[in-house]
């Protein structure tokens, strides 16, 4: 993992709150967003937590190219994201996906129902905004 990757990764880490809106669309186009808890793995990998019967979840069944921006005031770093998104519901693998998010977001787990699944979101596409120089610099990264 390239340098600026790590810090970038690192950036979303040390973040709090950790919250992120997703972006996603029906098999129409037809878009839906929301502000979601995240959490991320040491290969960049983005965790949320849903309920299954959501509009989100829908569309990625449908269409699993999805969106994310983390950081939204003028006064910090911005990070855009594209990727695929898949839905993790049950099995070992859930097991350890349920962990792992609620290690990083233990407060959310007053949400967490029969119905809870995971998100979980590959990035393909970077873009970092950071509003703290001057001029605010850009950065790209295709993954």
């Amino acid at each position: 993992m390239q340098e600026t990757i790590r810090t970038i990764l690192q950036y979303l880490k040390d973040k709090q709150p950790k919250l992120a809106v997703i972006a996603t669309a029906d098999v129409n186009k037809k878009p839906e967003c929301a502000v979601m808890g995240y959490a991320i793995t040491d290969i960049l990998t983005i965790i949320l937590s849903t309920h299954k019967n959501t509009r989100k979840v829908l569309n990625i069944s449908e269409n699993p190219q999805v969106a994310v921006t983390i950081g939204w005031t003028f006064t910090e770093v911005n990070i855009q994201i594209e990727g695929i998104a898949k839905i993790v519901v049950e099995g070992e693998h859930y097991n350890m996906t349920e962990a792992f998010f609620f290690s990083q977001n233990p407060h959310a787990k007053t949400f967490k129902t029969a119905d809870t699944v995971f998100i979980e979101i590959k990035p393909t596409w970077i873009r970092k905004l950071d509003l703290l120089s001057h001029p605010p610099k850009i950065e790209e990264y295709t993954l």
